[in-house]
């Protein structure tokens, strides 16, 4: 049947229409998509922001608990040197040998040096303490073995007080004063008496043992002087032998062997 202008423009009414609610639908869905899109913007964005706050939150937990392992690391070492100072506070001084080459050259070396003033008399008076005590026997029976003439003595043999005793060991020569009566040192000193030399070969063989590791830098043992001119220990009636050394063998210097070891505060 042949088209007439009616049915053709009912026709193109009809195409209108649906083209028309065609575009209404595709720009509704145009406008969903793009909300869709706008909201996957907004929520990648957050959840991008928030992971980089939950990574400087984590960092910061890191170098929270790895100063804190730090901090534990350094007190258990701590405590671990600070127990050791405490059992050699504890233990009595002995003379041990070193058994690697080197401290066997040393000790040979320093102990041959010790023999150069073999006849030197040595007097050995220990403080009122079984443990001194038996530091000066080992003493005595040690520079005998070196060919030195040694007596152990008391304070009723001496007159030297035990409240003239320091601790640890001190090894005392009489020398010649250093000052003029006008008080100006002489130039040049004094040079050391035979018995000061024999004093010094002593203290370098024994702080082997007595000086660190084992005891402290000075108070493990060392050298003194006496002055006629400045009495302490002759000024109660003692004499010292001529030529000869005092060793007086005090307590072990425990207070300055377990002083706690410092740790690094807490920022």
């Amino acid at each position: 049947m042949p088209e007439t202008l009616d049915s053709l423009l009912a026709k193109k009414a009809a195409l209108d229409l649906l083209l028309s609610g065609i575009e209404r639908g595709a720009l509704i869905f145009a406008i969903i998509v793009g909300i869709g899109v706008a909201g996957e913007a907004i929520y990648s964005f957050r959840a991008w922001w928030n992971n980089r706050k939950l990574h400087t939150i984590q960092e910061s937990i890191d170098h929270f608990r790895q100063a804190e392992i730090a901090r534990l690391t350094n007190e258990g070492e701590a405590l671990k040197r600070d127990t050791l100072k405490t059992q050699l506070a504890v233990l009595p001084r002995i003379f041990s040998v070193d058994e690697s080459e080197h401290g066997k050259k040393l000790r040979e070396e320093r102990l041959a040096e010790v023999k150069k003033y073999a006849g030197t008399v040595a007097l050995i008076q220990p403080v009122p303490d079984f443990e001194a005590y038996q530091l000066a026997f080992h003493m005595a029976a040690g520079l005998r073995s070196a060919g030195w003439n040694v007596s152990l003595i008391d304070e009723a043999q001496s007159h030297i007080s035990p409240g003239l005793f320091w601790s640890g060991v001190r090894v005392v020569t009489l020398e010649k004063w250093p000052f003029t009566p006008e008080g100006v040192p002489f130039s040049p000193p004094p040079q050391p008496s035979s018995a000061a030399l024999a004093a010094m070969a002593v203290v370098a063989l024994w702080d082997l043992t007595l000086g660190p590791p084992f005891g402290p830098q000075f108070f493990g043992i060392h050298w003194d002087r006496e002055f006629q001119e400045k009495p302490l220990l002759t000024a109660r009636g003692f004499t010292f032998p001529p030529g000869g050394v005092v060793i007086l063998v005090g307590m072990r210097p425990t207070e300055d062997s377990i002083v706690p070891t410092p740790t690094s505060k807490k920022e």
